[in-house]
């Protein structure tokens, strides 16, 4: 096993407990529907912005559920929302690109951006799939997706992850990516795939058929 993987796996733990945390605070607080405006606390900064949309989507924020578009702004501790027909694509201020499917959920627990370099990210991937093609930045900022079963995390690529009940999927596109869960931990690379179930370790790196592939790259693909 990749010692650097080793490594990340108690990290890891502390911080998928908590960003759940602040998922949890965050869709416990349910307001009323608005057409926009930044956070009521002026010093959150915004780290993206809407690029592509189809359908609906929305982003709560700070006891406010605002409607997206294109051209929206997202900021740290949103939580994004897709309706089941709905997909939306974030280009982040370092040059990252989020693209949300279906029935999606997912919270930027944390996006720390210095002018246009990352420091660091974290997205909470609650439901649903994501596509996520990571720009370069500085060799200590990391970019983590992490879900009920696992934590996915990366420098510079492009990888899929979706989140269902109990069970997570990892996918590389391109570049690699090490993924820690339970007692284990892998590093796949391009066209490998891993399987997580909840409390348990990833399954060893493999190729997945073009079909599996293809279907994950079509649930976030925008026009």
């Amino acid at each position: 096993m990749d010692h650097v993987a080793k490594n990340r796996l108690n990290p890891a733990g502390r911080r998928l407990s908590r960003i759940r945390a602040l998922a949890i605070s965050a869709l416990a607080v349910l307001a009323f529907v608005s057409l926009g405006g930044p956070p009521a606390d002026a010093e959150v900064k915004r780290v993206g912005w809407v690029v592509q949309q189809v359908g609906a989507a929305t982003s709560e924020r700070a006891g406010h559920r605002v409607i997206l578009a294109i051209g929206a702004s997202v900021y740290r501790a949103d939580v994004i929302r897709t309706a089941e027909d709905g997909r939306v694509k974030v280009e982040f201020a370092d040059g990252t690109i989020v693209a949300v499917g279906g029935g999606g959920e997912l919270v930027v627990a944390e996006y720390a951006v210095d002018g246009d370099d990352r420091l660091g990210a974290i997205l909470s991937l609650l439901r649903g799939i994501i596509r996520a093609t990571v720009a370069a930045a500085l060799p200590s900022a990391e970019f983590e997706v992490e879900t009920r079963a696992a934590v996915a995390s990366v420098r510079s690529t492009d990888f899929m992850v979706e989140a269902e009940d109990g069970h997570s999927a990892v996918v590389v596109l391109d570049g690699r990516v090490a993924v820690a869960a339970g007692a284990g931990a892998v590093v796949l690379g391009p066209g490998e795939g891993t399987d997580v179930d909840q409390g348990a370790s990833p399954t060893q790196p493999k190729s997945w058929g073009r079909k599996r592939v293809d279907s994950f790259i079509a649930r976030t693909r925008l026009p």
